[in-house]
């Protein structure tokens, strides 16, 4: 049987008002001066600034597995996983992503109500920009939520550290994605010839795209659903990614 994905519709987000007020009371009445989820704020980290350090009991199960997925031809979702080190980059040049987080247990659609993704991201300056994105899609057949999202917020070349939180503000998981054009073998810069990521393109030539072999979605640049020197290599040379890299630290979140 074919899972179903549940989405938001209007009438849910009606109720979310009524649901955050009511999430709010309740932590004022448990823990005073723990900091609730806003999505207007710019400083919120979810860790209790009460004297009691005693953080919310968490609503949704532990974030265990993050994925960015990406339309390649001829419209299959295709995913890379974000590896927990901090090391992933997201190399394919998409015009938008989905970023899907399966959960540790089973969950209901109460208890994902009301979760937002922070992201901290930082570009080749150094600036950084703080803002949260609501969630999108849930799908608890699956222990998985999903949003949709890039490329306005995380821009090539940029650093940025995910941070998933539930209603109660409690931090249920976190990653760092780095965002570069053409990096195919993720070493955090583009280049090409002998060593390169063009030279990777070339190796992969002619194997089917899937996630039979992950590495080659990160060769198929382009998302045409094949892998070519000419067109994913073109890709790495061109002028506005050839020796382009990433800040070399990932943005925190200010306390």
């Amino acid at each position: 049987m074919p899972h179903r994905r549940s989405r938001i519709t209007p009438r849910r987000w009606a109720m979310i008002p009524a649901l955050g007020i009511a999430a709010v009371t309740l932590l004022i009445a448990c823990h005073p001066l723990v900091n609730p989820v806003d999505p207007q704020s710019t400083t919120y980290t979810g860790i209790p600034t009460g004297s009691d350090g005693d953080a919310p009991d968490p609503i949704l199960p532990a974030a265990v597995k993050w994925e960015l997925t990406a339309s390649h031809n001829p419209g299959r979702m295709l995913p890379l996983e974000v590896t927990a080190d901090g090391s992933f980059i997201e190399p394919r040049n998409a015009g938008s992503f989905e970023l899907w987080i399966t959960l540790s247990d089973s969950f209901d659609w109460e208890q994902a109500e009301g979760a937002v993704l922070w992201i901290a991201a930082t570009v080749l300056s150094g600036d950084t920009l703080h803002f949260a994105l609501h969630l999108n899609e849930v799908a608890p057949e699956q222990r998985r939520l999903g949003w949709h999202f890039w490329p306005d917020g995380i821009t090539n070349q940029t650093r940025a550290r995910l941070r998933l939180v539930d209603r109660n503000g409690t931090i249920i998981g976190e990653r760092v994605v780095g965002r570069l054009i053409g990096d195919v073998d993720g070493n955090g810069t583009v280049e090409s010839g002998v060593g390169g990521d063009d030279e990777r393109i070339d190796a992969l030539v002619g194997f089917p795209v899937g996630t039979d072999n992950p590495e080659t979605i990160r060769a198929d640049l382009d998302l045409d659903g094949t892998i070519q020197s000419m067109n994913d290599g073109n890709v790495v040379s061109d002028g506005s990614y050839l020796d382009t890299t990433l800040p070399a630290t990932a943005p925190t979140f200010p306390d």
